[in-house]
Protein backbone atom coordinates (compact mmCIF):
# COMPACT_ATOMS: atom_id res chain seq x y z
CA UNK A 1 0.00 0.00 0.00
CA UNK A 2 3.06 2.71 0.89
CA UNK A 3 4.25 1.49 -2.39
CA UNK A 4 1.09 2.10 -4.57
CA UNK A 5 0.70 5.52 -2.05
CA UNK A 6 4.34 6.83 -3.50
CA UNK A 7 3.44 6.17 -7.34
CA UNK A 8 0.31 8.34 -6.85
CA UNK A 9 2.05 10.77 -4.87
CA UNK A 10 5.75 11.36 -6.96
CA UNK A 11 4.29 11.72 -10.16
CA UNK A 12 1.67 14.41 -8.69
CA UNK A 13 4.52 16.06 -7.69
CA UNK A 14 6.58 15.87 -10.57
CA UNK A 15 3.61 16.96 -12.88
CA UNK A 16 3.52 20.34 -10.48
CA UNK A 17 7.44 21.17 -10.77
CA UNK A 18 6.74 21.06 -14.44
CA UNK A 19 3.47 22.94 -14.45
CA UNK A 20 5.72 25.68 -16.27
CA UNK A 21 6.27 23.47 -19.12
CA UNK A 22 2.52 21.96 -20.11
CA UNK A 23 3.81 19.44 -22.63
CA UNK A 24 6.86 17.89 -20.49
CA UNK A 25 4.12 18.02 -17.09
CA UNK A 26 2.75 14.51 -18.27
CA UNK A 27 5.94 12.74 -19.79
CA UNK A 28 7.60 13.17 -16.30
CA UNK A 29 4.84 12.42 -14.40
CA UNK A 30 4.52 8.44 -16.19
CA UNK A 31 8.25 8.39 -16.44
CA UNK A 32 8.67 9.19 -12.34
CA UNK A 33 6.00 6.39 -12.51
CA UNK A 34 7.91 3.54 -14.48
CA UNK A 35 10.91 4.22 -12.85
CA UNK A 36 9.63 3.54 -9.58
CA UNK A 37 7.66 0.52 -10.23
CA UNK A 38 10.20 -1.09 -11.76
CA UNK A 39 13.45 -0.48 -9.39
CA UNK A 40 10.85 -1.41 -6.90
CA UNK A 41 10.07 -4.57 -8.02
CA UNK A 42 13.48 -5.18 -8.55
CA UNK A 43 13.93 -4.57 -4.93
CA UNK A 44 11.18 -6.65 -3.54
CA UNK A 45 12.70 -9.49 -6.22
CA UNK A 46 16.14 -9.23 -4.52
CA UNK A 47 15.10 -8.53 -0.81
CA UNK A 48 12.67 -11.42 -0.62
CA UNK A 49 15.43 -13.93 -2.62
CA UNK A 50 12.70 -14.65 -5.31
CA UNK A 51 15.40 -15.84 -7.67
CA UNK A 52 15.54 -19.27 -5.70
CA UNK A 53 11.83 -19.83 -5.73
CA UNK A 54 11.71 -19.22 -9.83
CA UNK A 55 15.23 -21.37 -9.68
CA UNK A 56 13.39 -24.30 -7.87
CA UNK A 57 10.40 -24.29 -10.40
CA UNK A 58 10.45 -25.61 -13.63
CA UNK A 59 11.01 -22.60 -15.87
CA UNK A 60 12.95 -21.65 -18.46
CA UNK A 61 15.62 -17.95 -17.12
CA UNK A 62 14.37 -16.80 -20.53
CA UNK A 63 10.50 -17.22 -19.56
CA UNK A 64 11.72 -15.47 -15.94
CA UNK A 65 13.21 -12.35 -17.61
CA UNK A 66 10.68 -12.75 -20.30
CA UNK A 67 7.85 -12.05 -17.46
CA UNK A 68 10.38 -9.19 -16.00
CA UNK A 69 10.27 -7.00 -19.12
CA UNK A 70 6.92 -7.10 -19.53
CA UNK A 71 6.36 -6.21 -15.85
CA UNK A 72 8.65 -3.46 -17.14
CA UNK A 73 6.73 -2.02 -20.23
CA UNK A 74 3.65 -2.78 -18.18
CA UNK A 75 4.72 0.02 -15.38
CA UNK A 76 4.49 2.69 -18.42
CA UNK A 77 0.94 2.31 -19.09
CA UNK A 78 0.78 2.33 -15.71
CA UNK A 79 2.45 5.71 -15.75
CA UNK A 80 0.56 6.82 -18.78
CA UNK A 81 -2.61 5.93 -16.76
CA UNK A 82 -1.71 7.85 -14.08
CA UNK A 83 -0.73 10.99 -15.73
CA UNK A 84 -3.91 11.18 -17.69
CA UNK A 85 -6.00 10.84 -14.72
CA UNK A 86 -4.21 13.84 -13.38
CA UNK A 87 -4.76 15.89 -16.43
CA UNK A 88 -8.41 14.93 -16.47
CA UNK A 89 -8.57 15.96 -12.51
CA UNK A 90 -6.97 19.30 -12.81
CA UNK A 91 -9.06 20.40 -16.23
CA UNK A 92 -12.34 19.30 -14.48
CA UNK A 93 -11.75 21.22 -11.22
CA UNK A 94 -10.04 24.03 -12.60
CA UNK A 95 -6.69 24.21 -10.88
CA UNK A 96 -4.29 26.67 -11.29
CA UNK A 97 -1.72 24.63 -13.12
CA UNK A 98 -1.36 24.42 -16.65
CA UNK A 99 -0.89 20.44 -18.02
CA UNK A 100 -1.56 18.86 -21.54
CA UNK A 101 -3.22 15.93 -22.01
CA UNK A 102 -1.91 13.09 -22.79
CA UNK A 103 -1.03 13.05 -26.99
CA UNK A 104 0.34 10.80 -29.36
CA UNK A 105 3.09 12.48 -29.40
CA UNK A 106 3.59 12.27 -25.72
CA UNK A 107 3.14 8.39 -25.29
CA UNK A 108 6.26 8.24 -27.98
CA UNK A 109 8.05 10.04 -25.75
CA UNK A 110 7.14 8.23 -22.72
CA UNK A 111 7.56 5.19 -24.82
CA UNK A 112 10.61 5.95 -26.39
CA UNK A 113 12.53 7.23 -22.52
CA UNK A 114 10.96 4.07 -20.55
CA UNK A 115 11.71 1.58 -23.05
CA UNK A 116 15.57 3.15 -22.88
CA UNK A 117 15.07 2.62 -19.37
CA UNK A 118 14.15 -0.78 -19.46
CA UNK A 119 17.15 -1.68 -21.71
CA UNK A 120 19.95 -0.16 -20.49
CA UNK A 121 19.02 -1.28 -16.46
CA UNK A 122 17.38 -4.62 -16.54
CA UNK A 123 20.68 -6.23 -18.03
CA UNK A 124 22.92 -4.87 -15.28
CA UNK A 125 20.33 -5.58 -12.71
CA UNK A 126 20.86 -9.44 -13.87
CA UNK A 127 24.63 -9.32 -13.93
CA UNK A 128 24.95 -7.12 -10.45
CA UNK A 129 21.74 -7.20 -8.61
CA UNK A 130 19.85 -3.92 -6.99
CA UNK A 131 22.34 -3.30 -4.71
CA UNK A 132 24.88 -3.59 -7.32
CA UNK A 133 22.54 -1.51 -10.24
CA UNK A 134 21.03 0.60 -7.68
CA UNK A 135 23.08 3.93 -8.41
CA UNK A 136 23.39 2.64 -11.96
CA UNK A 137 19.25 3.22 -12.09
CA UNK A 138 19.64 6.72 -10.88
CA UNK A 139 22.18 7.86 -13.15
CA UNK A 140 20.21 6.39 -15.88
CA UNK A 141 16.79 7.96 -14.65
CA UNK A 142 17.58 11.57 -14.98
CA UNK A 143 19.89 11.16 -17.93
CA UNK A 144 16.65 9.85 -19.81
CA UNK A 145 14.64 12.57 -18.39
CA UNK A 146 16.32 15.19 -19.34
CA UNK A 147 16.51 14.06 -22.64
CA UNK A 148 12.60 13.60 -22.46
CA UNK A 149 12.16 16.69 -21.45
CA UNK A 150 14.20 18.17 -23.89
CA UNK A 151 12.40 15.79 -26.34
CA UNK A 152 8.70 17.26 -25.39
CA UNK A 153 9.93 20.95 -25.73
CA UNK A 154 11.22 20.33 -29.13
CA UNK A 155 7.80 18.80 -30.10
CA UNK A 156 6.20 21.77 -28.54
CA UNK A 157 8.51 24.06 -31.21
CA UNK A 158 8.24 24.64 -34.99
CA UNK A 159 11.39 23.42 -36.06
CA UNK A 160 12.96 20.94 -38.52
CA UNK A 161 13.14 18.57 -35.82
CA UNK A 162 9.91 18.89 -34.56
CA UNK A 163 8.74 18.66 -38.21
CA UNK A 164 10.35 15.48 -38.79
CA UNK A 165 9.27 13.88 -35.29
CA UNK A 166 5.53 14.81 -36.33
CA UNK A 167 6.13 12.73 -39.63
CA UNK A 168 4.80 9.00 -38.91
CA UNK A 169 8.07 8.07 -40.70
CA UNK A 170 10.23 9.81 -37.94
CA UNK A 171 7.76 8.24 -34.95
CA UNK A 172 8.10 5.00 -35.99
CA UNK A 173 11.75 4.77 -36.60
CA UNK A 174 12.10 5.99 -32.88
CA UNK A 175 9.64 3.33 -31.59
CA UNK A 176 11.39 0.90 -33.73
CA UNK A 177 15.15 1.93 -32.32
CA UNK A 178 13.79 1.83 -28.91
CA UNK A 179 12.24 -1.95 -29.94
CA UNK A 180 15.44 -3.28 -31.24
CA UNK A 181 17.22 -1.92 -28.04
CA UNK A 182 14.43 -3.72 -25.71
CA UNK A 183 15.39 -6.39 -27.52
CA UNK A 184 18.76 -6.68 -27.47
CA UNK A 185 18.97 -5.86 -24.19
CA UNK A 186 16.54 -9.12 -23.23
CA UNK A 187 19.08 -11.65 -24.93
CA UNK A 188 21.81 -9.53 -22.96
CA UNK A 189 20.09 -10.18 -20.00
CA UNK A 190 18.96 -13.97 -20.50
CA UNK A 191 22.79 -14.93 -20.90
CA UNK A 192 23.33 -12.84 -17.42
CA UNK A 193 20.97 -15.23 -15.97
CA UNK A 194 22.18 -17.97 -17.27
CA UNK A 195 24.77 -17.69 -15.85
CA UNK A 196 23.68 -16.47 -12.17
CA UNK A 197 24.27 -18.87 -9.39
Amino acid sequence: KRSWLTVAIIPLLMIIAFSNKPSAAPVAGALAVAYLLVAGACFYSDKNKSHVLWSSLPLLRKTIVGAKYLSALTSMVVGIAIAAVYGFIFKIINLPISIDGITSKNIIVIFIATASFIALYLPVYFKFGYAGSRYFSILIYILLFMASQFLADQLKNTSELTIWLLNFGGGFLLVLIAGVMLAVSYFVSVRFYQNKD
